[in-house]
Parts: structure tokens; C-alpha cells; sequence
């Protein structure tokens, strides 16, 4: 829901096996059904969900390295900001979610707030805000 491949071409069809895999084609059904309803009313229909850095994000999520998940496909600044908008929407629903997916958001939040991603927050939340060019310090 957060992430867009950059540069030409469409959507590619990413293969994600398990329990991801399951979901991710839970939310193409829902997208799919979504257009089809939006079409149908005479509303622009939104691009579907790209799942390109779902597995990546899993690995983060899971414990892995910065290098391991990210296998060549993005640069590490691309990798932290598209966590970084994960996170930030988890925390939504966190926030407005029956308790069991505000649970489930919570838990997968602490799995990303780690590392360099947990850091670059750290910084960003430090920042000097009267753009002094000062750049904060993680405390």
C-alpha cells in the first residue's frame, strides 16, 4: 500500500510463497474488486498494490540484515524510507484497528523499528526544526 516501483514498466509479478504470499493475494483480490466497484461508480481507478519489497520488508521484519534483504534491488536510503512509510502507516491502524490487528501493527512496528531504521527516526526526530542546518543527534 506504500511502496511504487520506480521507473518504467508496470507492477511486476512478484512470486511470495507462506502465509505473505497468501495475504499479498488477499489484498490483489481486494484491490481488484475495489477497482472494479470504483470503475462501475465512474472513479478513477488507483493503481493496484505493488508488492515489490514485500519480502524485503519481511526479512526486516524478521530479523534480517540490511544486507541480506536488500539483495541489490534498492539502495539502503530507499530501503529505511519505504520501512519508514510502513511503519508510519502500521501505526494508523495501531491506532483505529480492533484490538487484535492494533496488536499485530504494534508487534510488526517493533520488528522495523530497528537498526539504521530506528536510527534514521532517531535523527529525524532530533532534527534542529528552524532550518538552521544543524543536524540532530540520536539520544
Amino acid at each position: 500500500l506504500t511502496y511504487r516501483r520506480r521507473g518504467p514498466g508496470g507492477t511486476p509479478t512478484i512470486e511470495v510463497d507462506g502465509v505473505l504470499g497468501r495475504r499479498l493475494d488477499d489484498l490483489a483480490a481486494l484491490a481488484d474488486d475495489l477497482a472494479t466497484l470504483e470503475s462501475s461508480m465512474g472513479l478513477p481507478v488507483p493503481s493496484p498494490p505493488d508488492p515489490g519489497i514485500a519480502d524485503m520488508i519481511a526479512g526486516w521484519v524478521e530479523g534480517g540484515s540490511l544486507g541480506a534483504v536488500l539483495d541489490g534491488v534498492l539502495t539502503g536510503g530507499d530501503f529505511v524510507r519505504n520501512v519508514r512509510l510502513v511503519s508510519d502507516l502500521l501505526g494508523q491502524l495501531r491506532k483505529v484497528a480492533p484490538a487484535q490487528v492494533g496488536s499485530a501493527a504494534a508487534r510488526a512496528i517493533t520488528g522495523l523499528e530497528r537498526g539504521v531504521v530506528a536510527l534514521s527516526g532517531a535523527v529525524s526526530e532530533t532534527s534542529d526544526d528552524d532550518g538552521g542546518g544543524e543536524v540532530g543527534r540520536a539520544v
